[in-house]
């Protein structure tokens, strides 16, 4: 959702302050040595660029972002080139020193993203981030394989549409980010509590049964959301795309910043000596589900 009015929305340093970030020191550990692994369909060639003028902007550090392509030639998608700019610069907002992976899928095919997660776990990441989603079907859980590493945590947005469940959001082994309203004073202060974004994907699951960590629930079905960030346009976020600043809102803005954090958690983890947090549902190590 996108507001091309900036000034109501929050900075990255807002952000951070909002969600303790900015506590935690030394400044160089926050995500340092993880790699989170962006998702996104289409390419965009002026990805870098944009990123460079947002830590500029915001005297955020440098980084070369690991671009990969799943194929030689891949087109041009304007909304999809937005949100990989929103992506990525809401992931380096909360973890600064994380590798960032963007895996540019050839399409926005379910089969063409789910190759672009294998890859990317194939070739390191620790977190993978989706800011996309589909309507639920029948058969929707033949892809639940996809999502099984038990050293991966697996992110994906719960949708912006009131009360309506999306995959891969709903797969048992995947986090689901939801979304809120932050409201913060002009120092970055928070003034009210958080509050649940009305226009949030949520509900529970038609065909996913519900996993062990929600045992102590009445459903019988998958129950979403897990966690929700800011994502409510009116206390949005700000992002550098094509030469314009944007307000964005939407669980496609809280599902990255999630993602920055638990990047920063395992770093701290695997300081002492610690594995790794997974989402995967019934792993032997750290699950967070």
């Amino acid at each position: 959702m996108v507001n091309k009015s900036i000034n109501y929305v929050y900075t990255p340093q807002q952000l951070r302050k909002a969600y303790g970030v900015d506590l935690i020191t030394p400044l160089n550990t926050q995500g340092a040595g993880i790699t989170i692994a962006v998702i996104i369909a289409y390419s965009y060639p002026n990805l870098q660029r944009d990123f460079n003028t947002y830590c500029t902007r915001f005297n955020l550090p440098a980084l070369t972002l690991d671009i990969r392509k799943m194929a030689s030639r891949i087109s041009f998608n304007s909304g999809w080139a937005l949100e990989e700019c929103l992506d990525v610069q809401m992931v380096h907002t909360m973890a600064p020193y994380a590798n960032i992976m963007v895996v540019e899928a050839a399409s926005a095919s379910i089969s063409a993203l789910n190759s672009a997660i294998i890859y990317a776990v194939n070739n390191g990441a620790n977190i993978i981030t989706m800011s996309y989603g589909a309507s639920e079907f029948i058969g929707q859980n033949i892809y639940n394989t996809v999502y099984t590493n038990k050293q991966v945590c697996y992110l994906a947005w719960a949708g912006d549409t009131t009360a309506t469940v999306e995959i891969p959001s709903a797969y048992p082994n995947v986090m689901s980010v939801g979304g809120t309203s932050l409201y913060l004073d002009g120092s970055g202060n928070r003034t009210t509590p958080e509050t649940t974004w009305s226009n949030g994907g949520c509900g529970v699951s038609k065909y996913v049964n519900r996993p062990t960590y929600q045992n102590v629930l009445s459903v019988t079905k998958r129950n979403c959301c897990d966690i929700s960030l800011d994502a409510n346009p009116a206390t949005g976020v700000i992002v550098y795309y094509s030469g314009n600043w944007y307000a964005i809102g939407g669980t496609s803005a809280s599902c990255p910043m999630m993602a920055g954090i638990l990047a920063i958690a395992n770093q701290k983890r695997r300081a002492i000596y610690k594995s790794f947090l997974t989402t995967v549902d019934g792993a032997d190590n750290n699950v967070l589900a």
